[in-house]
């Protein structure tokens, strides 16, 4: 049965990792995970010396996930995203850091911010990357994954964003609400909407925002309130 050889597959699993020194044997370990169908070996497109593994089936790599202690997984989600981010500058081309820094970004926000809260310039990094994946899958019309990691880099710039962060706040929170509009969040893009004609200094950083607004209440068939907010 299907439960069954989840199990068998999750005891061969263990087995393959139980040693006693894993960065040591990490060959050894993928060599035995290879011959046990467990990953595969790809060939190397770009004539490098790096070798590449992959899962040979998703379920595969549900188990080796599962098996991975829960306390642990926010620090493995932590590791691979600084990993990854180790080797952005060595991107080839542009469709190859769009797509390196998604997982970046994913696995980041899969660790959560514990790992770099107390680290303020290593946050705005994040926050960058935040910022630029959100521009990259907004192109894809992933309006909810772009919201969602503007969301994250909100929170990481913290309760004093405007008066740490003026630019990068006001970069981060106007596309913020453009996302939420396109995801029709009417109430969490008002919301930030105002945030931003609050702190905002001049008109022109209020522009995009009197526009979101517009969009927004018309989209509510509220038009009879635009006036009202920009007068």
């Amino acid at each position: 049965s299907e439960n069954a050889n989840h199990c068998l597959a999750s005891q061969e699993l263990k087995a393959l990792l139980s040693v006693d020194d894993f960065t040591s044997d990490v060959d050894k370990v993928l060599i035995a995970a290879v011959e046990g169908g467990f990953i595969d070996k790809l060939p190397n497109s770009d004539g490098s010396d790096m070798v590449v593994y992959k899962f040979a089936h998703d379920k595969v790599q549900a188990i080796a996930y599962d098996l991975v202690p829960s306390d642990d997984k926010l620090q493995l989600h932590a590791l691979l995203g600084k990993i990854l981010w180790q080797i952005l500058p060595d991107a080839t081309s542009g469709r190859q850091r769009e797509t390196l820094l998604v997982k970046i970004v994913e696995q980041l926000h899969r660790a959560g911010s514990r790992f770099f809260e107390e680290d303020e310039a290593l946050r705005m990094e994040v926050v960058r990357l935040n910022l630029e994946a959100a521009r990259n899958v907004q192109k894809n019309a992933a309006f909810l994954t772009a919201a969602e990691y503007l969301r994250s880099s909100a929170t990481l710039l913290g309760e004093q964003r405007w008066s740490n962060h003026y630019h990068l706040t006001l970069e981060t929170l106007t596309l913020k609400a453009e996302m939420e509009l396109c995801c029709r969040r009417y109430v969490t893009c008002k919301r930030t909407v105002l945030e931003i004609l609050a702190n905002a200094t001049c008109i022109e950083d209020k522009m995009q925002a009197y526009a979101v607004w517009a969009d927004c209440l018309g989209s509510e068939k509220k038009t009879d309130e635009i006036l009202k907010t920009v007068y």
